[in-house]
């Protein structure tokens, strides 16, 4: 029977799979909240996919639905309905989809929309369906709960049932096995200088295919990993003459940088000018270069790519300038700066900022409205307002001052952070300012946070393993879990989960592993060139970016890894 979306009558659904809906609440101090109730056996969920990474997430208008009835949801022009099927762990065993701006989602809807991502014309759909018959919707759905058993990656496992049923016309065909590659890094992409027996701070932060980072000098860098090649050079390249660089004039300095960086950098930032005042005016000398450890501290694109928060500290001496607070004048600065092109070099001084002294972690929300800093000298987060850069909160997580967090995370619809640190993850929801759960397990250092499977799941890399909290539509714990990624000794120095929220990828100094989200279970590994120390790690679309440092030669590298990632069921581009 066709799957139709039914509202359930309860107050606390519509935009919000939200904390306090059904038994959460904020821990009191010293509290661990403990295990939530497992869900139904089979929980039906229906949304619009609003940030389209095919999950019912926090950021999505959500309900529960039946089986049967007419949807409570309003189509949204462009926008795909999803009706999931979850498990006892908030686990998703079923994925389907309608077509663009509807609301009816069943198996027949999934396989139009699977096909026209698949590049088939209207008259080859139309075909199939006539051969397939009017009742071949209930039979497709059946398939495609089939095929996400036999494979954990929704996109890939109802893509591949698609292609079957099209190639058989028949709704009984048989997906065909899903080959996971994941590609190797032989040569960088780009490589800075570094010094023996120091350590760097570089950072990265993605927003589709484009990338954020920062070389030794702490002069940002913005690229589309996408792209062919990327040049292997230093991308420092202002000169003391001329600060001031309009690349849209195509000035004989401008074609010189686009020629040099194979028109991949599109924009610089003069961080190290602020390191003086934020309310100074920008230096026209030679780069300052901070001593090792200082200077950018933390990146997050946001806002699609077009704006980024960049959390800068220092040796000595204070910043001064506009506050957050009632200081004046702080150690470390929070910047908010803008990525459009049309101004491609500037200085930092003039972004809005947050000034204080004692912020280490820095994260946000996708749109950039809810920044969130780690205090370190108050122990505690400070929430921000995106706009203005002004404090909204302070909340106490309840770590310990000698154990704080080690990182931080935002859900993919950006309403809650994840602050983990040794043995301890709080979860905070940063539109209500509260604390929803504060939970214990048995890692240590948290190297990486992340959430996944919709907001449904936390991921801790430590040491040599990723552990994994499932959690309600409250977030409460239902189940927990870990799997060994590496070997022991060879830690995990960072850990990305990919755009669909079914994988997640590490990184050891020796190699990246590729694992799934919802047991686990090994996807593929890749060997990393020998003698480099993992620095950072991050996913650009279907590029796995690692920046590590070279042990024999000090040397940073950027390194590009393919990795076979599915692909989202958007329509075709029509043919040239």
């Amino acid at each position: 029977m066709p799957m139709k979306i039914k509202p359930i009558a309860l107050a606390c659904l519509a935009a919000t799979v939200v904390a306090g809906c059904g038994g959460g609440g904020a821990s009191t101090p010293g509290e661990t909240n403990k295990s939530a109730s497992p869900l139904a056996a089979s929980t039906l969920l229906a949304c619009i996919d609003s940030n389209q990474n095919w999950q019912c997430d926090d950021g999505d208008s959500t309900q529960a639905a039946s089986a049967s009835g007419a949807t409570g949801l309003a189509p949204v022009a462009g926008k795909y309905a999803l009706l999931e099927t979850r498990d006892s762990d908030n686990t998703r065993t079923r994925l389907l989809i309608s077509e663009p701006g509807s609301t009816s989602v069943t198996g027949s809807s999934t396989l139009r929309t699977l096909l026209r991502a698949a590049g088939k014309t209207e008259l080859d759909i139309s075909t199939l369906e006539t051969s397939l018959g009017a009742s071949a919707s209930s039979a497709l759905e059946s398939g495609y709960a089939s095929a996400m058993q036999a494979n954990p990656q929704a996109l890939s496992a109802l893509a591949a049932y698609s292609s079957a049923v099209f190639a058989a016309a028949s709704t009984s065909a048989t997906a065909a096995a899903v080959s996971n590659t994941l590609g190797t890094a032989s040569t960088a992409d780009i490589t800075w200088d570094g010094t023996s027996g120091t350590e760097d701070s570089h950072q990265v932060s993605t927003y589709g295919s484009t990338l954020l980072s920062n070389n030794e000098s702490n002069r940002l860098y913005l690229f589309d990993a996408s792209a062919t090649v990327i040049s292997n050079r230093e991308v420092d390249l202002i000169p003391p003459a001329e600060p001031v660089v309009a690349f849209r004039k195509h000035s004989p300095l401008a074609r010189f940088a686009l020629a040099t960086l194979d028109k991949v950098v599109s924009l610089m930032v003069d961080t190290v000018s602020a390191a003086t005042s934020v309310s100074g005016g920008a230096q026209t000398g030679s780069p300052v270069t901070l001593e090792p450890g200082k200077g950018i501290a933390g990146l997050q694109l946001v806002n699609g790519g077009q704006d980024a928060y960049v959390l800068m500290n220092m040796l000595s001496g204070k910043y001064s300038g506009a506050t957050c607070k009632s200081t004046s004048q702080g150690n470390e600065g929070l910047f908010k700066i803008s990525l459009e092109s049309s101004n491609s070099y500037r200085s930092l001084y003039a972004a809005p900022a947050c000034v204080h002294s004692g912020f280490s972690l820095v994260a946000s929300d996708p749109n950039g409205a809810y920044p969130v800093a780690w205090d370190a000298t108050g122990n505690r987060l400070w929430l921000l307002d995106g706009a203005t850069m002004k404090e909204r909160a302070l909340v106490d997580v309840q770590f310990d001052s000698d154990k704080p967090p080690q990182t931080l995370a935002v859900s993919p619809g950006g309403r809650y952070l994840a602050a983990a640190g040794y043995g301890r993850v709080a979860l905070v929801d940063l539109v209500n300012q509260r604390i929803v759960a504060n939970l214990t397990g048995d890692w240590t250092n948290a190297t990486k946070v992340v959430f996944a499977n919709g907001a449904r799941k936390v991921l801790i890399a430590s040491a040599n393993k990723v552990h994994a909290i499932s959690l309600d539509n409250a977030l409460q714990p239902i189940a927990r879990s870990s799997v060994t990624v590496s070997a022991v000794g060879e830690d995990l120095r960072g850990l990305a989960v990919a755009d669909d929220n079914d994988s997640y990828i590490t990184s050891s100094d020796k190699k990246a592993y590729w694992n799934t989200v919802r047991s686990g279970a090994a996807l593929g590994s890749s060997t990393l060139p020998t003698g480099l120390k993992v620095q950072q790690i991050a996913l650009a679309k279907d590029k796995l970016v690692v920046i590590a440092q070279g042990t024999q030669d000090s040397q940073y590298k950027l390194y590009r890894i393919p990795v076979g990632l599915p692909k989202a069921p958007l329509p075709a581009a029509p043919a040239p």
